[in-house]
């Protein structure tokens, strides 16, 4: 048992999906024992407990609740014990975990640790004799039996692999829809690594909005929200100990101060209709960006749906609009001079959950493959420099003519990663 911290990988089933014992994971592992004499122990034995704490408000406070515990021995307990040889020995376990355990998981309300444990059983009671990375015996040399236990500690991760196959996640994600005055919309993002830090091709765009909208700013946000249970109440409904996490992926445009609610036809914006002071080539928008997903360090990877756990985990992307209607107000009543600021909500008809889930956290620099940020982005700069900006609209509409009207588009560039993140 020498890593410091081990990381397991369990794959959890779909409620489509039978359960198995194939869909168990083996831990495979060797324990090694450095005696300085040879000493008679009790017995041996390798366990992997998993606790959870959660808060459940101020009446219940902290509840920490053990939620998951395997053993195996080595070596039982015997009358005559067994021998342990001066010098190195190794003992090889296995240890199984259910495709349904809880994964490891950590929020401002609510945790999940595992920790790996090795017991030599000797007799008397409990000396210091262990020392990190092996077993030492301490006993006496007059001392048939080894005196007292060594117990030794590890941390264990369990993350969850939710590919089908075992491998990594793809995103191809499309959303389209219409709201007034915005006209059609459309949203996608696409990349052949989906996971925390990764990276995707985002891909926005308005093809038709009136003449007298404005668009002042556009944002997609990565909203993570969980709730909590108590082992102690399984019975009870889940709650939602902290509000909804919003982080911000992308965002273009001008963010309007505080307070403002009319911006006027000299601020900065990304579109503005012929009607509300803007040239007739600004006919369309779009834009397309390569984006980064933040660290584990701000997200936490999505719960299966075959996860038994006490803390669930939810995700969904969120585009946001802000922009004003030439001679409006935000609920239509009709006013002088630049219309009223007001957000596109798309909670109705926009994006609902991911189909496919964040996995296993990948490094903060780097990728648990061994590529670097860069070598991921590489084949997705070479997608967003090859594709046409009607192409998202034409297999649509199949409108093969639109790509020559005039004003096709404003704004299609290329944008490096969201500094924000």
């Amino acid at each position: 048992m020498s890593p410091a911290v081990g990381v397991a990988l369990v794959r959890p089933i779909s409620s489509s999906t039978a359960l198995v014992p194939g869909d168990d994971t083996i831990i495979s592992g060797s324990l090694e024992v450095v005696m300085e004499y040879r000493r008679r122990c009790r017995g041996i034995s390798v366990f992997v407990q998993g606790v959870s704490r959660v808060w459940m408000g101020d009446t219940r406070g902290w509840e920490e609740d053990g939620i998951f515990e395997r053993v195996v021995q080595i070596q039982n307990e015997t009358e005559h014990g067994m021998w342990l040889e001066q010098g190195s020995q190794g003992f090889s376990f296995n240890l199984v975990l259910p495709a349904s355990l809880a994964t490891h998981d950590c929020h401002k309300y609510g945790v999940i640790t595992y920790h790996l444990y090795a017991h030599v059983q000797g007799c008397a009671k409990s000396s210091s004799g262990g020392i990190l990375g092996a077993l030492r015996g301490r006993g006496a040399a007059t001392a048939e039996w080894l005196d007292g236990d060594l117990f030794v500690k590890r941390n264990l991760l369990v993350h969850a692999i939710t590919s089908p196959n075992g491998g990594v996640h793809q995103l191809n994600l499309e959303r389209r829809g219409e709201i007034q005055h915005l006209g059609l919309w459309g949203i996608s993002a696409v990349t052949d690594l989906w996971s925390i830090s990764a990276v995707f091709l985002l891909t926005i765009s308005l093809p038709t909005p009136s003449p007298q909208t404005t668009i002042f700013l556009i944002r997609v946000v990565l909203a993570q929200s969980y709730t909590i249970s108590s082992p102690r109440s399984p019975d009870d409904p889940p709650t939602h100990p902290e509000p909804t996490r919003s982080m911000v992926l992308y965002q273009t445009g001008r963010t309007h101060a505080s307070g403002e609610k009319f911006p006027g036809h000299t601020v900065n914006s990304l579109w503005r209709g012929p009607e509300a002071g803007g040239s007739r080539g600004d006919g369309r928008w779009a834009i397309k960006a390569i984006v980064r997903v933040p660290t584990h360090e701000k997200v936490r990877p999505s719960t299966h749906e075959g996860t038994i756990t006490p803390i669930r985990v939810t995700h969904r992307l969120d585009l946001q609009v802000f922009f004003s209607v030439e001679g409006e107000l935000a609920d239509g009543d009709p006013c002088d001079g630049p219309g009223e600021l007001q957000m596109m909500q798309n909670d109705a008809e926009g994006l609902k959950e991911f189909d496919q889930l964040f996995q296993t956290p990948a490094a903060q620099l780097g990728c648990m493959c061994g590529c670097t940020l860069e070598e991921l982005s590489a084949p997705l700069e070479q997608r967003m420099l090859s594709t046409d900006p009607d192409d998202f609209w034409r297999h649509e509409t199949g409108d093969e003519g639109s790509a020559t009207e005039e004003g096709v588009v404003s704004g299609w560039k290329y944008t490096d990663m969201n500094p924000a993140l």
